[in-house]
């Protein structure tokens, strides 16, 4: 086995075990995934601004 052949399956192998991790880890505190709409605006503010001092992730996804 060549050094360059070794060298992609590790890489592989280590991206797949931290992709593992990662679907597979605890989401304790997590907020659930939710639809918005206009009402619920001041909640989403609310909840963002309360979570200042974790990482926030807000993903908007359009079906078109």
């Amino acid at each position: 086995m060549t050094r360059k052949r070794s060298i992609g399956i590790l890489a592989a192998s280590l991206l797949g075990g931290a992709g593992a991790w990662f679907l597979l880890s605890d989401s304790a505190g997590a907020s659930a995934l939710t639809d918005l709409h206009l009402a619920s605006f001041a909640q989403l503010k609310s909840d963002f601004n309360a979570a200042a001092g974790r990482v926030r992730i807000i993903v908007l996804l359009s079906p078109t």
